[in-house]
Formats: structure tokens, sequence, C-alpha cells
């Protein structure tokens, strides 16, 4: 035998000691010698810290059926269901722990109850976008996410204009990133593209959308022309709005009820002369007549409502529809689909705002371990921009993107556009603002009142204001 495999040999050897030397070090119990042996993703999930959660319980608290992201067990055969379960293996394996979920109508209660009794119940909260947040960012339930070395809000997995708009004396104590993107509301306008292309409007709706001109002027002059051209046949309705979430159109059409001076202070976002010209651009929209068709429905009763059945019956031109939340409903329709925002009030509004007010996540201030809480946002975020939001948009689009190219970059704009005030957070208890459009605008069919509401209501705003700016003020 030559010396070449001489020398082989021996290294295969010695290959083979050090390979069961490291089996024995990851076997003998050694819980040291088992935290080093933990290994975090490559890639962009490289930065997060390698530490070994010991095998514990990782609690995450939701509001009921919402608990199902956090425990898939098995592939399903959904992009979405399989692409969390993926998360939540990997995480589980990563770092030596088992993801379960508490899941109550009234988490909120739970979390303040948890708090008040100094327990460390749970890791991690996904709560009901309005349902109790105040309570618990007033009582000191949640941490303040700001104090995390670990959590990356510049990252594309957080929406930036939340992050800002809910800082509040340097706290912030709600966030959203894309690990919630299926979960967060955001509005937009899905319109029948099959239908819109047999009337031969003029104005392409994609076109019109990038370069800046999609106004309510321009949305009314498709719903006036649709009108008259049913004029004394059977019924198809222009526009189809779901009345529950009238208060979308305040933010598209450029209106927000709490704003930021230079100075990250709180104001009012609404004064005379804009609230006005804000109910007149929403009543060019709504003032559709009878080929309006207004209903009030939240989205576990919309599938049945009159509006959807409306819409896939091919009787609906647009409808105004939660992409997020409900976008499993979209993936049937018999027709093709296009999206677009709700349209700004005129072109000198400058962008498109697509209101959202959900999707959030906290930890709270008493949990097991901080920093192990923030390392399991940080991991669904990271995921959430770079696994998930792919599979959600390609999801929604049916598999039609090679058809309707287009349909990809409209979504991501709807996407790219969200805004998020923290003014509706906090109104939610009282529904001061949230469902002013609804409740007076839309039932006088007159923008005359708004002014003097506002005036009416100056105290009630002044307190709003008050309590988001006194909000995490240090005490001491």
């Amino acid at each position: 035998m030559n010396k070449t495999i001489w020398i082989r040999l021996l290294l295969l050897l010695l290959s083979l000691v050090m390979t069961l030397s490291c089996i024995a070090c990851k076997t003998d119990g050694n819980t040291e010698d088992s935290a080093e042996s933990v290994e975090v993703d490559t890639g962009p999930y490289a930065d997060l810290p390698k530490t070994d959660f010991e095998g514990r319980a990782v609690v995450v608290a939701t509001r009921v059926d919402w608990g199902a992201d956090w425990t898939y067990d098995a592939y399903s055969g959904d992009q979405l269901n399989d692409a969390m379960y993926e998360r939540n293996l990997a995480f589980e394996t990563t770092y030596d722990c088992d993801i379960i979920t508490v899941e109550d109508n009234n988490i909120h209660q739970i979390i303040y109850q948890s708090y008040m009794s100094d327990s460390k119940d749970f890791d991690l909260i996904y709560p009901h976008p309005t349902t109790g947040i105040g309570l618990l960012m007033e009582s000191g339930s949640l941490a303040n996410l700001k104090t995390s070395e670990i959590l990356d809000f510049s990252g594309e997995g957080w929406n930036q204009y939340q992050v800002e708009n809910y800082t509040t004396n340097g706290k912030l104590f709600l966030a959203v990133p894309d690990a919630s993107i299926h979960g967060q509301g955001f509005g937009a306008m899905v319109y029948n593209r099959d239908l819109y292309n047999s009337y031969g409007f003029d104005v392409n709706i994609h076109e019109t959308v990038m370069n800046g001109e999609w106004t309510a002027e321009v949305m009314q002059s498709i719903l006036l022309e649709l009108a008259s051209e049913n004029e004394g046949s059977s019924k198809v309705y222009g526009l189809i709005d779901n009345h529950a979430g009238t208060y979308g159109w305040i933010y598209a059409l450029g209106g927000s009820i709490l704003t930021k001076n230079d100075d990250g202070e709180f104001l009012c976002g609404l004064n005379q002369t804009s609230i006005v010209a804000l109910c007149d651009a929403f009543l060019a929209i709504e003032d559709g007549g009878d080929y309006m068709l207004v209903g009030s429905s939240d989205n576990a009763n919309y599938p049945t409502s009159e509006m959807w059945t409306s819409f896939t019956g091919n009787k609906g031109l647009f409808i105004r529809f939660d992409v997020g939340a409900s976008s499993h409903l979209l993936r049937n329709l018999s027709f093709d689909e296009g999206y677009a925002p709700q349209p700004m009030a005129n072109k000198e509004q400058g962008d498109y705002r697509v209101f959202c007010g959900a999707g959030f996540y906290a930890i709270p201030s008493r949990c097991q371990n901080f920093e192990q809480s923030c390392i399991l946002l940080e991991y669904a975020a990271i995921h959430g921009a770079t696994k998930l939001k792919p599979v959600f948009f390609e999801t929604i689009i049916n598999g039609r993107l090679a058809e309707n190219p287009e349909d990809s970059e409209m979504l991501n704009l709807l996407h790219n556009s969200k805004i998020f005030d923290f003014g509706f957070t906090l109104d939610a208890s009282s529904n001061l603002i949230t469902h002013y459009l609804r409740d007076n605008v839309y039932v006088t069919k007159s923008s005359g009142g708004a002014a003097v509401w506002l005036m009416q209501n100056q105290n009630l705003f002044n307190k709003l204001i008050a309590t988001a700016n006194e909000l995490g003020q240090d005490t001491e």
C-alpha cells in the first residue's frame, strides 16, 4: 500500500473520531454545550442572537381563530398555511422550543389580568386591532419595543409608517410586521376586469393609477357613465361598498384623525376646510343612486352578504374590499379581477393612502424573557418580508400572474401605500371620528355640517390628542 493511501486512511480515521466526539458532546446533557450547538438559519436570520430557549414553551396570545398562524403542525397544501408551518418548524428547531397559543376573544382582559397579578404567562401578543388596546397601553401592560436591540424597525419586514406614527414619547407598544400581512385589513378597490372591458371605458385603470391620476373625479366619471349605459336595462352596480369600514375613505381622501408636528407631538389631523373638502370628495364617489349597493357586514358574515353575492354574480363593477383579511374570497372568482387603491381626493393630494388598522404585535411588559420574545418577533418579521409576503400576493391573484402581470405591481403599490393612524386605535372605544362619514355625511348627503360638527366636538378631539401625547410619559 503506497504512502498516499495511508495518509487518506489516517485522515478518514481522524474525521470519524472528531464526529463521534461531537455527537458525545451533544448528548451528554451539558446545557452549555447544547447552547453552543444551536445554529440560526443563515441568510437574513444570521444576525439574530444564537441563544437556546432550553426546550421551553413559547406562548402566543391571540384572538380566537388567529392562533393557527403559530400552530400549524403539518403541510396542508395551502401555500399560506405551509409557509407559516415552515417558519414555525424552523424556529422551534433552531431555538429548541415549542410554540403554543392561548386564544380568547377577550385576550386583552387576560393580558391585563396577567399584568396586574405580576404573572409572566405570555411571550407574544397578536391582539384584536382595537378592542382593549388602549387599556393595555395606558396600564403599562405592554413593553416598549424601542428598548430592544434585536428588533430592527428599519428592516423591510416592518411598516415604517406605522412605527413612526405609533411612537409616542420615544416609546412604541404596537408594531406591524409582514408576519401578519394576511391579517392586515387594508382596503382597496377590486373590480370585475371582464365586465369593465366589456363596457369599453376610456379610462385605463392601471395606467391612471400608476400615473398618479386616479382621483375621486375620475372614478365618479366611470360610475356616471355606467349608470347612463345601464339606463332601462338590468341593474349592474357601479360601486358596492361595505359601510362597516367607511372610515377607510377618511384616509384615502387625505385625512387622518391625528398627525404629528416636527417635534413628534400629536395634533388634530382635520380642520374646518379639510374636512369639508374630504366630505365633498366622499360624496362624489358615494352618490351613486340606484347604481350603488351599500351594506354593512363584518368579515365573518361577508361571504353570504348581498354585497359579495352581487359582485360574484357579475352584478357589480367595483367593490371596496378588504384585500388583507378576506383575501381567500378572491381566489375562486369566475371572472378576472383587477386591483386599484381607493382614489385620491385630487391630484394635488400626491399619494395614494391605503388605510390599515390591523396586524399589530406586542410583547407583554412582564414576559418570560424580553430578549427571546424579540427574537421570535424579529424572526417572524424577516420571514414575512422574504417568504410570506410573496406567497400571499401570489395566492391573492389566484395563479394569474403571467396573464395579468400588472396585478403584482398593483398589489405591491397597495402594500407600500399603507398608512396607520394612532388616533384610529385610540378612538376605537368612543368612535367619535371613526364612523363620522357613515353616520352623518352619507345619511344627510351633504358636507355642510362637517365644519360645525368639528367645532362642536373640539373638546373631545383635545382629549384624544392629550391621551396620545401623555401615553408613555415617565411619571417619576
